[in-house]
């Protein structure tokens, strides 16, 4: 594992994993494709960066696609397992989609189809996509509040000399 990354922990099959959150690029692209999968608009997405912390949710104008949404949250399990699963992310072009179904059948190859399993990797995905951004936007909000007290004021400008 490198020294940089976050650790995380997952549970599939009855047995607990020691994985790898992947960096920050990667955490918002499950994200957006998991809003895309929900139905989430541009125009929603817009709506949500105006919302304060007390409005409604925001409710997807678009039409979900719900065969992405668990594909989506079994990326997030492959892309945080601590051994590569082949072909990897990368070579799935980062398409959380197709990564997904290939996460999918590595798991149903250990596994066999079993639904309690196929639970847990939806379920561990969702917890793990949720973590990982989570964790990321704190991280991003404390840099711009450390930023924020490193600008001091502006000296006044003289036009006269």
């Amino acid at each position: 594992m490198n020294g940089n990354q976050e650790t995380c922990e997952i549970t599939v099959g009855g047995q607990l994993h020691v994985g790898e959150f992947p960096r920050a690029p990667v955490r918002f692209k499950l994200q957006r494709a998991l809003q895309d999968a929900l139905g989430f608009t541009d125009w929603d997405r817009k709506e949500m960066t105006n919302r304060g912390p007390d409005d409604d949710p925001i409710v997807p104008s678009g039409e979900g696609d719900e065969y992405a949404v668990p594909m989506i949250y079994f990326a997030a399990v492959g892309i945080c397992w601590p051994e590569p699963i082949q072909p990897t992310f990368r070579q799935c072009k980062h398409d959380p989609i197709t990564f997904g179904e290939v996460v999918f059948e590595h798991f149903l190859e250990k596994h066999g189809d079993r639904p309690k399993v196929v639970q847990e990797l939806q379920d561990e995905g969702r917890r793990l996509l949720a973590e990982m951004v989570a964790r990321v936007t704190s991280k991003i909000a404390a840099a711009m509040r450390e930023e924020a007290g490193n600008s001091g004021a502006q000296e006044e400008t003289s036009t006269t000399g």
